[in-house]
């Protein structure tokens, strides 16, 4: 029986790691029975298939935390700190958490009795990913692998600039899949060891069952869809798009956050629709994957745009494109993969970025087209969940 062990945040319960819904039934076809080892069970369950099983992770023990201390990956990692200059009393604790943590994971996963060995594989490289490292080493007939997305990835994005226990991955996972070229080659250039087992494996959106013509030809309706936190820049998005003269502008943004966030985000909007009557906007809040796509296949959205500090590739991006929909992203993180100056706009984070969109609303209709049909061409080549799944489990079952 060909078995995967899917170690996930909270997938399948809870609204995030939306994301792994487009994965999960390409799994399901891929492998005879599947166990999900989820680090939360609030919310209700997005599956029902008697052939998974779900358990909840176990919080830290005393004991993994004491173990820690005595671990020689503990002292090794932290020689390691020393040489890089970044040991202090902060990445002392990241080491010391991290590594009881994923001891407490690696032995609950020695619970699973299984005849054939079976694939482990990690949705995040954290210390989900270093658990799977120490049950390596104790069941050397397994398959660990990991896919690694932006905040596992760039050390840049965390206190420090520390990402704890990258060597021990580098040495006991079988296979990293990133999520975009530029991570895979961050990871090379900090861990060459890593390079015989990394990969791209790009994520993916399902296609659109139908599109929506544009119908309302004197309103530029923009679309961006993210969490309402300072590192996606909401509030820059708003003064951009509240700020193009001369024309009808609706704004609609998906995506939750922070009540405290949430509310200066939406008191700014009102006072921008108060300065300018042209400029109008809808908060829609957290949407399902479902609801999302059902969005897009019933509206027409001119334009969609991202203006994070840091990405790996935005899943939001893919499900825009999928709907051939043209987007001005920032040039940051895997974004230049999949967004350029042909099926959009691609913008450094500071340039004048309203004046890229006026440039593009003086664009002839032609090239306007032209670019929905560009940005389309490149989620179906590069972006579909049914090929990119589809090879992505191939390549783990060969392993």
């Amino acid at each position: 029986m060909k078995t995967l062990i899917l170690l996930t945040s909270e997938f399948p319960y809870g609204k995030g790691e939306t994301f792994i819904e487009n994965e999960f039934p390409f799994l399901l076809n891929g492998f005879e029975e599947i166990i999900i080892f989820s680090e939360s069970n609030k919310g209700e369950s997005r599956i029902n298939n008697s052939s998974v099983q779900v358990h909840l992770m176990q919080s830290i023990s005393w004991k993994s935390r004491i173990s820690s201390l005595f671990n020689k990956e503990f002292y090794r990692e932290l020689n390691y700190l020393r040489k890089k200059a970044k040991f202090n009393l902060s990445t002392f604790r990241s080491a010391w958490y991290s590594l009881s943590k994923a001891l407490t994971i690696s032995k609950q996963l020695e619970t699973i009795d299984k005849k054939e060995p079976g694939v482990f594989y990690s949705y995040w490289l954290d210390e989900k990913s270093l658990a799977l490292s120490f049950l390596k080493k104790k069941r050397s007939n397994i398959k660990v692998v990991s896919r690694g997305h932006g905040w596992d990835i760039y050390e840049d994005r965390h206190p420090n600039n520390y990402l704890t226990y990258r060597n021990l991955l580098a040495e006991n996972l079988d296979s990293v899949y990133t999520i975009s070229e530029n991570g895979n080659s961050y990871l090379v250039n900090r861990y060459p060891r890593l390079k015989e087992k990394l990969q791209t494996s790009r994520l993916g959106t399902m296609p659109l069952l139908s599109f929506k013509e544009k119908s309302n030809i004197g309103l530029f309706h923009i679309l961006s869809i993210s969490s309402i936190i300072p590192l996606k820049r909401v509030d820059k998005i708003l003064d951009v798009v509240s700020s193009i003269p001369n024309l009808k502008i609706k704004w609609t943004h998906i995506g939750n956050g922070p009540e405290s966030e949430k509310n200066k985000i939406k008191d700014l909007a009102i006072q921008k629709s108060q300065l300018n009557q042209n400029f109008s906007f809808e908060l829609m809040g957290h949407l399902t994957n479902s609801k999302v796509r059902e969005l897009l296949s019933t509206n027409f959205f001119d334009f969609f745009i991202n203006l994070s500090e840091t990405e790996g590739i935005p899943v939001s991006i893919m499900e825009a494109q999928s709907a051939g929909i043209p987007v001005l992203a920032t040039a940051v993180g895997g974004t230049p993969e999949i967004v350029n100056d042909e099926n959009g706009i691609l913008v450094d984070k500071d340039e004048n970025i309203t004046q890229k969109i006026i440039d593009y609303l003086n664009l002839p209709e032609v090239e306007k087209q032209k670019k929905r049909e560009l940005s389309y061409q490149n989620w179906k080549e590069n972006y579909n969940a049914e090929t990119n799944y589809t090879n992505f489990i191939q390549t783990i079952l060969k392993l």
